[in-house]
């Protein structure tokens, strides 16, 4: 999607901030976690979601980037 290991991804909902490390996984909470995890841990649910519409990256919605980086076919 073109987002660059070291970005923090910032929560909409408590401003808590994930960092990516590699490709699918992120610092969160001094632990190593895939993005969809945190997403889980700051909503506070049993279940999986996805992390793109409570996300930020760079001030723009992750799923903003996410949808841009797959509707060019990338």
């Amino acid at each position: 999607m073109g987002i660059s290991f070291g970005y923090k991804l910032i929560s909409a909902h408590i401003g808590e901030i994930a960092i990516v490390i590699v490709p699918k996984l992120v610092r969160f909470r001094e632990e190593e976690i895939s993005l969809i995890n945190a997403t889980q841990l700051i909503l506070n649910l049993e279940f999986k979601v996805c992390p793109g519409s409570n996300r930020f990256v760079e001030g723009r919605l992750l799923k903003e980037v996410f949808n841009e980086t797959y509707e060019r076919g990338v």
